[in-house]
């Protein structure tokens, strides 16, 4: 799934995780709203379900 951070989740400028960027993210669990992604810096990075917004695909 594609997804767009609603909120900075890392602080450091390397790692890229800075509100309104986009990501491909998996859910961590089938039941889960949590997601994971690789940052800039291709670090595993955490976002909770109040951290992103779900990027709706154009085709």
């Amino acid at each position: 799934m594609r997804i767009r951070l609603t909120a900075t989740i890392d602080k450091n400028p390397e790692n890229g995780c800075e509100a309104g960027k986009e990501f491909e993210a998996v859910l961590i669990h089938p039941r889960s709203t949590t997601v994971e992604f690789t940052s800039d810096a291709n670090k595993q990075v955490r976002a909770f379900h109040y951290e992103y917004e779900v990027v709706e695909s154009v085709e």
